[in-house]
């Protein structure tokens, strides 16, 4: 089955911030940082100040791309002892780079958390 990878609590609340308000499964609650599932899709315009949508890695990338034309695009390698570490990079739309990190992170969700934290804060 496949496994849906959700952005952290810090990413939802700044995606917040910025004005993403498309439907997701569920939210965060600044109370107790736990994802609280909804039986319906839910906006952050839905919600109360408090709570933030939480959506896929993958819509939240391809939502910057749509608003701020920024482009994520991971890499992966493989190192010495056959394992994989994994990099990115953020393009502009005109394809000039903004951000790159190679190598850093032990799994592709963590590059993207990496580089949507830093899409988010600049």
């Amino acid at each position: 089955m496949y496994n849906e990878n959700y952005v952290k609590f810090n990413v939802a609340e700044l995606l917040k911030k910025r004005g993403f308000d498309l439907e997701c499964v569920g939210c965060y609650s600044s109370v107790n940082s736990g994802l609280v599932p909804f039986n319906k899709p839910v906006r952050n315009s839905d919600v109360g100040p408090q709570m933030y949508a939480v959506p896929t890695q993958q819509v939240a990338r391809d939502w910057l791309e749509d608003e701020y034309g920024l482009f994520i695009e991971v890499s992966r390698s493989v190192n010495l002892n056959g394992g994989y570490h994994y990099g990115y990079c953020i393009l502009k739309k005109d394809c000039s780079y903004l951000r790159r990190e190679s190598g850093l992170f032990s799994s592709n969700s963590e590059a993207v958390d990496d580089a949507l934290l830093y899409c988010l804060t600049k």
